[in-house]
C-alpha cells in the first residue's frame, strides 16, 4: 500500500513537472537525425546541439534547426554558348552542410534558405554560364555529361572562394549536379532544320554534279572522235587529191598532146563573137601548141 501511494506521487510530481515546463516555454529541445541545432542566447550564437533530447534555458536561449543531411536543389535558368545561342536548362545539385560548422554558418551567412540564396543560387548561375560559352548548342546537347561535371567542379570551387571571403572554410559540401531538359529558340531549330536539309542535299547534289561531269565527257569523246574521223577523211582525201594531180601531171608531161585533144573533145564547133581579126581562136592555138 505504501509502494502504491509512492508510484502515485511520483506520477504527481512529474506531471507537475510538465507543467511547469510547459509554462516555463517548453526548455527541452529534441534534434533528429540528420540535422543539427544551433543554439543563440540573446540572438548570440552560443553554440550547437547534436542528435538528441537536449535542455536549454527558456526565454534567454533559442534553438534553429538545421538540417544537414544532403538536400536537393532544383532550378531553371538560361545560358549562352559561343555560337550566341540561349538554352534554357534545368538543373539538379545536392548540398549538405558540415554538422561541426552549422554554426559558424548560421552566425555569418544564416539558415539553408540564406545558403542557398546568397552562395549557391549566384555561383550556380555565373559558372553554368562561364561552362557552356565554351561550346556550341549542338556539343551542349551532345556532351551534356561532361557539361554537367564541368559545372559542378566550377561550382564547387565558387562555394569554396565565396565561403573563404566570409572568413569561412569548406563547411558546404557540394553534390552531384545533372543538367537535363536543355531546350533551345526557334531561330536555332530552323536553323537545324536546315542544316539537315542541306546535308540530305549533299548526295543529289554530288551525283547530278557527276551525271553532268559523266555527260560532258561522253560529248567530249564524241567531239574528238568526230574530229579525228574529219582530220582522217581531210588527210585521206589530200592524198587521194594530190595522187590525182601527180597522175595528171604525168600524163601530161607523156603526152603533150592531150590539153588539145581535151579541148577538142569539148568545143561545140561555135567561133567567138567579137575578135580581133588577127587569131580567131587564140586558145586553140595555145593549147595545140605543144601537140603540132
Amino acid at each position: 500500500m505504501e509502494i502504491h501511494q509512492k508510484v502515485i506521487s511520483l506520477i504527481a510530481w512529474l506531471v507537475c513537472g510538465v507543467y511547469v515546463l510547459a509554462a516555463l516555454g517548453f526548455p527541452l529541445v529534441y534534434v533528429e537525425t540528420g540535422s543539427t541545432a544551433v543554439v543563440t542566447t540573446f540572438g548570440a550564437v552560443t553554440g550547437y546541439l547534436e542528435n538528441g533530447l537536449h535542455l536549454v534555458i527558456p526565454f534567454a536561449q533559442e534553438v534553429h534547426h538545421i538540417p544537414t543531411r544532403l538536400l536537393t536543389v532544383t532550378t531553371q535558368t538560361s545560358a549562352p554558348t559561343i555560337d550566341l545561342q540561349e538554352v534554357e536548362a534545368k538543373v539538379s545539385f545536392q548540398f549538405s552542410l558540415v554538422p561541426a560548422a552549422a554554426g559558424g554558418v548560421f552566425e555569418l551567412i544564416g539558415d539553408v534558405s540564406d545558403v542557398e540564396r546568397v552562395i549557391l543560387d549566384p555561383g550556380l548561375q555565373e559558372e553554368l554560364k562561364a561552362v557552356t560559352a565554351k561550346y556550341q548548342l549542338d556539343e551542349l546537347l551532345g556532351q551534356r555529361d561532361k557539361v554537367s561535371h564541368e559545372t559542378r567542379e566550377a561550382l564547387e570551387t565558387w562555394v569554396l572562394n565565396a565561403l573563404r571571403a566570409r572568413g569561412l572554410d569548406k563547411v558546404i559540401n557540394v553534390g552531384s549536379l545533372q543538367l537535363s531538359n536543355l531546350a533551345y529558340s526557334q531561330v536555332f531549330q530552323d536553323a537545324v532544320a536546315r542544316k539537315s536539309e542541306a546535308q540530305n542535299k549533299v548526295p543529289e547534289a554530288e551525283n547530278t554534279s557527276k551525271g553532268i561531269i559523266a555527260q560532258a565527257e561522253a560529248e567530249a569523246a564524241e567531239i574528238m572522235r568526230q574530229a579525228d574521223a574529219d582530220a582522217l577523211t581531210i588527210r585521206v582525201n589530200a592524198e587521194q587529191e594530190a595522187k590525182a594531180m601527180q597522175e595528171k601531171a604525168a600524163q601530161l608531161k607523156e603526152h603533150p598532146e592531150l590539153p588539145c585533144y581535151l579541148l577538142y573533145k569539148k568545143w561545140n564547133g561555135e567561133l567567138p563573137a567579137v575578135t580581133d581579126g588577127s587569131n580567131p581562136l587564140p586558145f586553140y592555138d595555145e593549147a595545140c601548141r605543144g601537140a603540132k
